[in-house]
């Protein structure tokens, strides 16, 4: 599965990005090709590329809705198992566009769906969607850091280059104080250095020293944001691993494109496993959860993935 959840919510700033996205990562889920996937080459990639792939379901608005009777007609192809692959994939397009009478009707499989079900849900107006289908969601969102003079005003208060203005800006929903207050905190400048280094080198963790770093943030009081941007960071890496060139000008950490190239040589599941884990994990937070608990959990899960992907491809090769 592409992570933790059965259905992710992919956010764009336009419904050509968005499709881009859900295909490549539906590509990754069939993909039985060597070394990193989606391959292009191997069966059943080409069959999706040719769109002949039987395990593989996507529809759009018919006119300005999508209908009852489309939904209906989805539900029906959800029921029934794959053909050739593990997993069925569904792609809905401006999902936000659903009827009420769709959109109860989706929810009612989106809330029990069989386990070989994946749903991959388009939209650029995610708040137009029923909090009911949001709540059951990952959501993977492809927008562009902050708007230009966000990102000029955070550069003007702080001095900092374009690129972290970038993050800043997009971090903070654009508030110049916020951004500024970040930029001077060297606890943030550490705990978002960790995220994405941790991300590339994960696999190179063992368990103690991932408990370790875990007692250090909770000392630090660093959780929450240290979930948040893991989050980002896996968001990046996944962003990156699967739309190859399209990704410029995607990346909210931009300035750690490096170590964002290096995180995205993990599995497509993986990312996507690190991006719902973080962001389950930081949602916990409100509820009183103990924060080291919450963030040993998310490492250890995260990391526990990345080992047995390698472990995998490592047989695969042998």
């Amino acid at each position: 599965m592409l992570g933790t959840h059965h259905a992710s919510l992919v956010v764009g700033t336009s419904g050509r990005q968005g499709a881009e996205f859900a295909r490549r990562a539906a590509a990754a889920l069939f993909c039985a090709g060597e070394g990193d996937r989606p391959c292009g080459q191997c069966r059943p990639c080409t069959m999706l590329g040719e769109g002949l792939h039987p395990d593989f379901c996507e529809i759009a608005p018919k006119g300005s809705t999508l209908k009852l009777g489309q939904i209906t007609e989805l539900v029906g192809e959800v029921y029934a198992r794959p053909a050739l692959a593990d997993h069925k994939v569904f792609v809905i397009h401006q999902v936000d566009r659903m009827t009420p009478e769709a959109a109860n009707a989706f929810l009612k499989t989106l809330e029990e769906p069989p386990e070989y079900a994946v749903f991959l849900l388009v939209t650029e107006n995610p708040e137009q969607l029923l909090p009911t289908i949001r709540s059951r969601c990952q959501t993977l969102r492809l927008e562009a850091p902050g708007g230009a003079e966000a990102v000029r005003a955070i550069s003007s208060a702080t001095g900092c280059l374009s690129a972290e203005a970038e993050f800043l800006a997009r971090y903070t929903g654009g508030q110049v104080a916020v951004a500024a207050e970040l930029y001077g905190s060297s606890a943030f400048a550490r705990t978002r250095r960790l995220a994405v280094e941790l991300l590339a080198q994960l696999a190179d963790y063992e368990e103690d020293r991932l408990l370790g770093l875990a007692e250090e943030l909770d000392r630090e009081g660093q959780v929450a944001e240290f979930l948040s941007l893991l989050a980002i960071a896996a968001r990046d890496a996944l962003v990156f691993r699967l739309m190859g060139p399209g990704a410029q000008g995607l990346l909210w950490n931009a300035d750690y494109q490096a170590q964002i190239g290096a995180a995205s040589r993990h599995e497509p599941s993986v990312l996507a496993l690190a991006v719902g884990t973080a962001q389950a994990a930081a949602a916990t937070l409100r509820s009183h959860v103990n924060p080291r608990l919450a963030v040993e959990a998310t490492l250890l899960a995260v990391a526990s993935a990345a080992w047995s992907a390698g472990s995998d491809r490592l047989e695969e090769n042998s």
